[in-house]
């Protein structure tokens, strides 16, 4: 884990990750970075370890495993909740919209994107989730896909 310090301009190595992965979706929630999912080398080696890092303390905790292991997965942080969407097997891509919640710690279940599939950025904008891109076939594959859907509300 490496930091940027802007008012130093310079960047600075932290305590590593639990856990080697790529693939992972992360992103940052009450001042914690959240790491979830990912795979080690494969789409055949998909994981389902959440991570947090405090920066405070400089520590990295393993949290409650997301419900289905998956890779090629996008995050990102909205009301308070950790989002995982997407991801992708050997045989397909997943749909699955899950969330994390720190209060609670523990994992809770949305409905389903539209469309399938993996490598996709995904941001929040209020109470509603974006689905940007990503491919909808494993292994390499890209979309045009754009999909918007409300999670907590309208």
């Amino acid at each position: 884990l490496a930091v940027f310090e802007p008012d130093e301009n310079k960047w600075e190595i932290k305590t590593q990750a639990l856990n080697k992965r790529d693939h992972l979706a992360a992103a940052s929630i009450n001042e914690k970075l959240y790491v979830a999912g990912g795979r080690v080398e494969s789409l055949t080696k998909n994981l389902a370890l959440l991570e947090i890092y405090d920066p405070v303390l400089d520590v990295w905790t393993q949290a409650t495993p997301m419900p289905l292991a998956r890779g090629g997965i996008g995050g990102t942080g909205l009301e308070g909740l950790f989002v995982v969407a997407g991801g992708e097997h050997p045989l397909g891509t997943f749909s699955d919209v899950d969330a994390f919640d720190p209060k609670a710690k523990k994992w809770v279940s949305f409905p389903r994107l539209p469309t399938a599939r993996h490598g996709l950025g995904v941001a929040a904008f209020g109470s509603m989730l974006f689905a940007i891109g990503g491919g909808t076939h494993p292994g390499l594959s890209v979309s045009g896909v754009n999909e918007a859907m409300y999670l907590t509300g309208e």
